[in-house]
């Protein structure tokens, strides 16, 4: 049974105050239309692909969490304030207001807690100052607000939950990275982004090592870059211990850190060549042979058992 303990909600914009927090009366169809979302959330960071549990990097917003999780009512409050103004701080021109709801909820031996923020999406740009003011309660509006499976911007922590792990929602865009920012948060990449970028590390390594690498990837083991490469490299003779630390460089400087590769994953690749492109698997394209000719061109060669076709769109 799924019971919110603890809630509070304000609005967020850039340069706002925001009010004292106060905890706020649960209706039954405000804790339905929250619990959707927390299972929403949950729902899509369980996922084959979905990035690893984010981590705190920041020990003052880890404890702001602990607290929203574990604390007394008071530092409950407290916490909410100060995760709330870290938040608005983060914010400028660019960035949507919102309705940052923080909670603490029960379900069954686990307890969740952490904040939620939601955009109007219905051109009502009064909506929000209303349910301020105390015009309308919040269960009057969540027709108005992001339905759940679609929020952007959220961060549990739970009972399940290693020490020091969040879980954020996948659907964080670059132009919202202001939100796990704001809260110390680390997030890594899916682990098809992480067989991406091990491809691109490659390239830029030596042009020839992708298409060695490709079609014995599968043959080692889903994990971390570090050991994906070590078990690569008594594969690929050409994969020294010196290039392995040179892709393992390369791929650090990701805009988020890759902690995992999926290595069964045979991802879509492209041969752009003027207005022709050629798409398939990367163990496939990595064999086509790309060979600049006398005269300066380029010649990219098909070989298959298979008649080509022409399929026109």
């Amino acid at each position: 049974m799924f019971h919110i303990t603890h809630m509070t909600y304000t609005r967020v914009a850039p340069g706002v105050s925001p009010r004292s927090p106060q905890l706020q009366l649960v209706e039954s169809e405000v804790e339905k239309f929250l619990r959707e979302h927390i299972a929403a959330m949950r729902r899509m960071t369980s996922k084959s692909d979905s990035p690893p549990p984010a981590v705190f990097e920041d020990s003052e917003a880890q404890d702001l969490f602990r607290k929203l999780h574990t604390g007394s009512d008071d530092e409950f409050l407290t916490s909410v304030d100060m995760l709330t103004k870290r938040l608005i701080e983060r914010m400028n021109g660019r960035t949507a207001p919102g309705l940052l709801i923080s909670l603490r909820a029960q379900e069954e031996n686990e307890r969740i807690a952490g904040v939620l923020k939601l955009q109007v999406v219905a051109p009502n740009g009064a909506t929000l100052e209303e349910l301020e003011s105390g015009d309308v309660k919040l269960s009057a509006i969540t027709n108005v607000l992001e339905k759940p499976g679609d929020l952007q911007k959220g961060a549990l922590v739970a009972t399940n939950l290693a020490h020091g792990r969040v879980l954020c929602g996948d659907r964080l865009t670059r132009q919202a990275s202001y939100f796990p920012q704001a809260f110390g948060i680390k997030i890594f990449s899916r682990p098809s982004a992480g067989t991406t970028a091990l491809f691109a590390a490659l390239e830029e390594c030596g042009e020839d090592l992708p298409g060695k690498v490709a079609p014995v990837l599968n043959r080692v083991e889903r994990g971390s870059p570090s050991e994906v490469l070590q078990e690569l490299g008594m594969l690929v003779q050409d994969l020294s211990e010196a290039r392995q630390h040179e892709v393992l460089s390369l791929m650090e400087r990701e805009a988020r850190p890759v902690i995992l590769i999926d290595t069964a994953r045979d991802i879509a690749i492209k041969i752009l060549a003027g207005d022709i492109t050629i798409s398939g698997p990367t163990s496939v394209i990595e064999q086509i042979p790309i060979e600049q000719l006398p005269d300066g061109g380029w010649q990219v060669v098909i070989r298959t058992s298979e008649q080509p076709i022409r399929k026109r769109q």
